[in-house]
């Protein structure tokens, strides 16, 4: 249970990834008169980063460290929800994913402690 703790930042990182899904998601539903393409692919990418962290997630859990790197790389796309600052509930997203993103790097660069023989 101990190893459980010291991921703290795997709610942030669920959390993170469900709001992505929900942007892209959002983007593609909601018609802001750009060309429909371009929505798609936004759709796309957002989904694929919450796809990304989820299926690190799952990585991380079974002890694989890749999943950490997994983690970061579908949160820095979250770091982008920054800009949009008349948006309350992105700039909590991208709070989140600092804190993901951090959690996930230090995770990440740990070194292995192997068991004594």
């Amino acid at each position: 249970m101990s190893g459980l703790r010291q991921l703290w930042w795997f709610v942030p990182a669920g959390l993170v990834g469900l709001a992505l899904v929900a942007f892209g998601i959002g983007n593609l539903v909601e018609d802001d008169g750009g060309p429909l393409y371009g929505q798609v692919i936004a759709a796309v990418l957002f989904a694929g980063a919450g796809l990304v962290i989820f299926v690190g997630m799952a990585l991380r859990a079974r002890g694989n460290r890749t999943g950490s790197r997994m983690i970061l790389g579908g949160a820095i796309p979250g770091l982008a929800s920054f800009a949009l600052f008349w948006f309350p509930p992105a700039w909590l997203v991208g709070f989140m994913s600092v804190a993901v993103v951090v959690g996930a790097s230090q995770d990440a660069t740990k070194a292995e402690v192997s068991a004594p023989a």
